[in-house]
Order: structure tokens, then sequence, then C-alpha cells
């Protein structure tokens, strides 16, 4: 179930947490590559990994399909290259895609895949609308996924050029990603070892802003805690923000966590009858 990770995954709804979460994996020197799902899909790969031979299924890939988008005639189209070809591969948003892009385009997804699994082609507009305004509530109760690397990891990703043919934005990989590359855990089980100090040589920018972000994380709780002590605005503005980011902590946790328990219950078998004797 990896209860930790998935408590430090809600808790990336946090500015402030979510910035020391990047923080780590900088000084580490580590890749990140990002990924956003469905509540429930989330906690499929919460349970077994990133599995690249479910791609296609579900999910974002059922939101075209909700709405008409025929996604094997645009592969024909444009070849098995192209970034609509879902099947056997697991999407991410790069390393080197820009910080904005990789931070709000995967809740975009996330809101997708929601979609896709509640709508259908056979719901009238009204249907539709409804289940859209449920599914924007359940994309943001789904934590974004972060899998970290280390720079020779085995695991390699190809440029999807369909998302972007000029910038390294979006990619995908055929190979399966074990669970324990997710989040802050990932972070430190693939970044503490003896290789840190000649990652930190191969790539001194990325510890420096590591080092920046960790220094601006500790800055920036203790402004809050300062102003929360001597202004009472403040105060309650901390007060508003503490009980919206509680509510969406507790979402991003517990959402994921009821996918698990129906996924869990199974219903037992029927006895057969007892042979008269």
């Amino acid at each position: 179930m990896r209860l930790g990770t998935r408590i430090t995954n809600a808790l990336n709804g946090c500015f402030a947490f979510n910035l020391f979460d990047d923080a780590i994996a900088d000084l580490l020197c580590l890749r990140t590559y990002t990924h956003g799902t469905s509540p429930k899909c989330y906690n499929g790969i919460m349970r077994r990994g990133a599995d690249p031979m479910r791609g296609g299924n579900g999910g974002e890939s059922a939101f075209y399909e909700a709405f008409g988008r025929n996604r094997e005639r645009t592969v024909e189209t444009e070849g098995d290259a192209s970034g609509w070809n879902c099947k056997r591969r697991f999407f991410v948003f790069l390393h080197e895609c820009p910080e904005p892009i990789k931070r709000w385009q995967p809740r975009v997804y996330s809101i997708a895949a929601c979609i896709g699994e509640h709508c259908s082609l056979q719901h009238n507009k009204l249907t539709k609308a409804l289940f859209t305004a449920l599914s924007l509530f359940e994309g943001f109760c789904s934590p974004a996924l972060k899998f970290r690397f280390k720079p020779d990891s085995s695991i390699k990703f190809e440029w999807d050029q369909t998302f972007s043919r000029t910038r390294r934005i979006a990619g995908f990989t055929e190979q399966p990603i074990p669970a324990d590359h997710i989040g802050l855990y990932g972070s430190l089980h693939e970044g503490v070892n003896r290789q840190w100090g000649e990652r930190i040589r191969a790539n001194p920018w990325q510890f420096v802003k590591g080092l920046l972000k960790l220094v601006a994380t500790v800055a920036l709780v203790a402004f809050i805690i300062f102003a929360a002590s001597h202004y009472a605005i403040a105060l309650k503005i901390l007060h508003v923000y503490a009980a919206v980011k509680g509510l969406q902590i507790v979402g991003r946790f517990s959402l994921p966590l009821l996918y698990n328990l129906s996924s869990s219950v199974k219903v037992p078998a029927s006895r057969p009858a007892a042979a008269a004797v």
C-alpha cells in the first residue's frame, strides 16, 4: 500500500512541502518525471508501479473515446511513433520540461482521465456536463506522480514529438517503473548512495538549484510563522489557507484509498448446495 509515500504525495498539495520535495531531488542530482492521472489509476500505480502494458486502456485514453475521437485512426494517419499511440507506453513530462508546464499540465491530464472514466459516447450533453463537473473535483484529488531517477538509470524515455516538435516536454517509456521510484521516498531510495558526489560534480547547477529551493522553503516557513504571529490579518489568511489545503490534502490521500478498498473487496463465491442424502 506504501502508506508513507501516499502521505508525502498528498502533502505535495502544500506549496512549501512541494518545494521541499523538489529541493531534495535536486540536491541529490536526480531526474524528475511527472505523470498526472485519475485517483483510480494513481492507486493502481502506487500498488504495482507504472505498467506500460496497461497503456491505452481507460483513463485519459478513454477521454477521447467519450467525445468521439478515434485514437487508432489517428495513429494509422500519423504512424506508430505518434504520441496518440498509447499501447504499451507510459507517458510522462520529461525532466527537461519547463517547470510551470511540469507543475500544472499533469493536473489537466488528471481531470481528463477522470472524465474518460465517467463519461461515454452514449451519454447526453447534460450527463456529460455533470460528470465533467465531478471530474474537476476528482482530478484535483489525485496527486501528481513524481518519478525520480539517477541520470544513468537503465529506464529510458523517448521524446514524444507529437506533444511538441521543438522542445523536449513530454515523453514515454515502454519499460515498467517500480513504485519505489515515486515521490520523496523515491528520491531517498535512488539518491542516497556513494555516487552522490559524482552526480554533484557532473550537475553542479542542479545541486545549487536544490540548495536554493531548500533555503527558500525554510525562509517561506519562517516568514509565515513571523507574519502569523505579528499580524492578525496574516493569521486569518493562514487559517483559510490551512483549511482549504487541509481538505485538498485529505482528498488526495483518501480518495485513491477508497479505490484501493473497493478493488480489494472480493465477492465471496456462492457455495454449491449440499447434495441430498
